[in-house]
């Protein structure tokens, strides 16, 4: 209908060109050359509807009249035209067919202002038959949510996406297909998309994240970031998403966060280290008088059995220490974040380490016979590993 109704614009608007303009041009030789004339030649019109006034100064647009014959011959059409597609758009419940409907009424609302301009009584239809199409278009988003909201099953075993948030996920995607593809200038697309989003995305994150939420701590993360990285994948194939995009990373990286916590606290207390860590914490010889200062070997946890303990708890640990901490993370579905994680909650754990084999070192070097090398000696006998060996065993 819309292509028909456009051909026949383009048709009437060379009729009527070929009737009141020559082809040598707006002159003498044409109707509409002779209107011009005339009007120039009447003064008494100057106070009347301005159209003389508009033609003594030159400025009498003759293609814009000729336009709005054109406009006034496609009236008939409008009323019928706006009934059917009204029709059209309340038979269909679907979001996705609803809104390729809406852009394509958007195409030909633009093609119709460029072509008869802004007063056309043609494109108010247009614009009217637009903002319906939008309102079902909204309804039926809506409508959608509070089924699959009504109904939300439980997160799955495996923590992947649940089914709804993947058929959310293809339906944003063909509405993003349909949009890209439409006149709406890059400029405002983005932001025009943006509410698109809160009714077509959001409802449905949230969906997952409540489910989350009968999940444990780590399962928790990982599902939320599963279902983050699926909405992310669909919304980067487009440039008019990079706002979202954008979010979605912060939000990941959120959930990174706590999960790099997780492990680095895994390695701290299955390697032994928590209790040497916290009474490290809590020891400051340089806030006190020196010669009153307890001895690091003195606290409890430092003493050389106690490390003597913990470097066995430390041998066990270190050879499958990755592959341990890596299997709590098997169900996130990006090997990069895993990697990410991993690495960063072990250099974490090296710079703990580090900080203990300096304190251990330091002060079993005065536990040793009064001499360097036999200190030395001494605190490698119960202290034998390095943060060398620990930094490349945990790479």
């Amino acid at each position: 209908m819309l292509a028909w109704l456009h051909s026949t614009a383009v048709g009437e608007q060379e009729a009527l060109e070929v009737l009141f303009i020559s082809q040598e041009g707006e002159g003498q030789n044409s109707i509409l050359g002779g209107i011009e004339e005339g009007l120039k030649s009447e003064p008494w019109l100057e106070d009347g509807d301005g159209e003389g006034d508009e033609a003594a100064r030159g400025g009498w647009d003759a293609r814009k009249r000729l336009m709005m014959l054109v406009d006034k011959d496609l009236q008939t059409v409008c009323k019928p035209l706006k009934s059917r597609i009204e029709q059209v758009i309340a038979s269909h419940e679907e979001s996705t067919l609803v809104y390729k409907i809406s852009n394509l009424i958007n195409f030909y609302r633009l093609t119709f202002e460029r072509l008869l301009g802004q007063e056309s009584f043609l494109l108010e239809t247009m614009k009217t038959t637009e903002q319906a199409a939008l309102r079902q278009f909204h309804s039926s988003l809506q409508e959608h949510v509070r089924a699959v909201q009504s109904e939300l099953p439980q997160a799955p075993d495996d923590l992947t996406p649940p089914p709804f948030l993947y058929e959310a996920l293809n339906e944003l995607k063909q509405l993003m297909i349909s949009c890209s593809t439409s006149l709406i200038p890059d400029s405002e697309r983005e932001g025009g998309f943006s509410k698109i989003l809160e009714e077509a995305l959001d409802p449905y994150l949230d969906g997952c994240h409540n489910l989350s939420q009968d999940l444990e701590e780590v399962d928790k993360n990982i599902f939320v970031i599963n279902c983050q990285i699926a909405a992310k994948k669909t919304l980067e194939q487009f440039g008019f998403t990079t706002d979202r995009v954008a979010k979605l990373d912060a939000e990941v990286g959120k959930q990174i966060g706590l999960l790099v916590e997780f492990q680095h606290n895994f390695f701290v207390h299955t390697s032994g280290l928590h209790p040497l860590l916290v009474a490290l914490s809590d020891w400051d010889p340089e806030t006190t008088d020196t010669a009153k200062a307890t001895p690091i070997t003195q606290l409890p946890p430092f003493s050389p059995h106690a490390l003597s303990l913990v470097s066995q708890t430390l041998d066990e640990f270190l050879p499958s220490a990755l592959m341990d901490a890596t299997a709590g993370l098997k169900r996130l579905s990006s090997p990069k974040i895993i990697g990410e994680i991993m690495q960063e909650a072990a250099s974490r754990f090296v710079d703990d380490f580090s900080r203990v084999e300096e304190a251990v070192i330091d002060g079993l070097v005065n536990e040793g016979d009064g001499q360097r090398e036999g200190g030395i000696e001494f605190a490698r006998s119960v202290w034998p590993r390095t943060v060398d060996e620990v930094r490349v065993l945990l790479a």
